[in-house]
């Protein structure tokens, strides 16, 4: 074979060899628009929205893809992280937004539990023990009998509603009575959705029935 064959042969080969190389490198740009044309121009979230006063808002932006993504910020209750319906209500302390289920009323006002605590703390057996003075049942034994609750707990509840303004002493030192205050009352109606639904308070009121029918019937009785 002479020299121009061996060097025509030679071309020939570094010819197919960079068109092969060309081939390939076409394929992956193909294979690379494919991919990025598969991915959606459009993608869509949904984020909870808990900043207070804000309901709802959309924002859009472009992901690491290059595609845009519009997020939708959904309004959510600040108490329990649930989706806002057409009825909700704002804390009036707070700002929190509040689903019908997680609203308080007191003095009027919505308000939000956590709220609720600092404006008047109340435990529950706080809370029974109230019951009861509003109910003129204020003798230690009988309360601690009609709330299941101790004695010596019983007297240190009635001290801290005192405090609180909550219940309040009436009449001479020696005879004087436990009533429960207008603050008390407050207290008592907004307190009524937090701790109303408790076995304790299932409980208390049912044995609040009873003592009372036998009170009235015995002031009846006392009566002829």
């Amino acid at each position: 074979m002479s020299e121009e064959a061996e060097e025509l042969k030679k071309e020939l080969q570094q010819l197919r060899t960079w068109l092969g190389s060309l081939d390939g490198r076409l394929g992956q740009v193909e294979s690379q628009r494919r991919q990025e044309s598969s991915q959606p121009i459009l993608d869509e979230i949904r984020v909870a929205e808990r900043r207070p006063g804000i309901l709802n808002g959309r924002t859009v932006s472009t992901s690491p893809t290059r595609s845009l993504v519009r997020e939708f910020r959904v309004g959510v209750c600040s108490t329990c992280g649930g989706a806002l319906g057409e009825e909700f209500s704002i804390c009036s302390k707070c700002g929190g937004k509040l689903d019908t289920k997680c609203m308080k009323t007191y003095k009027g006002q919505k308000i939000c539990f956590s709220c609720l605590q600092k404006e008047v703390p109340i435990q529950p057996h706080d809370y029974l023990v109230l019951a009861c003075v509003a109910n003129n049942i204020t003798d230690v034994a009988t309360l601690s009998k009609l709330t299941k609750i101790p004695g010596d707990r019983v007297k240190a509840s009635i001290g801290d509603l005192l405090s609180a303004g909550l219940i309040e002493k009436k009449g001479w030192i020696v005879f004087s009575e436990l009533q429960i205050t207008d603050e008390g009352m407050n207290a008592f109606s907004a307190y009524r959705s937090v701790f109303g639904t408790d076995y304790e308070s299932w409980a208390l009121d049912q044995e609040l029935r009873k003592y009372l029918r036998e009170r009235l019937r015995a002031s009846r009785s006392f009566a002829r």
